[in-house]
């Protein structure tokens, strides 16, 4: 995926996004439960979910870190458990 964006960027659309789906709903979530005060706050742990969410993200556990599957799994939501707690953090 990420040679095919590099290579033919005008592809990126038309892939799926499977993942997106939670990386959509943990902002609308924050939102509806705080009233967030700042709309960029939304915008902000969605970018930062989309890093934590990512292939690449997985791949480097894995291949780099040495995790299995599970591990590698695990450790994605304790980062993005991390994150969304730091935001509400900031917001609240």
């Amino acid at each position: 995926m990420i040679a095919a964006t590099v290579i033919r960027p005008e592809t990126v659309t038309t892939r799926t996004g499977i993942r997106f789906g939670l990386v959509d709903h943990a902002p609308l979530l924050l939102e509806g439960t705080l009233g967030m005060a700042d709309p960029n706050a939304c915008v902000l742990l969605k970018r930062d979910l989309a890093v934590v969410m990512s292939a690449e993200a997985l791949f480097t556990l894995t291949d780099l870190c040495g995790l299995g599957t599970d591990e590698a799994v695990t450790s994605a939501v304790r980062t993005a458990t991390a994150v969304t707690r730091a935001a509400v953090r900031a917001i609240a």
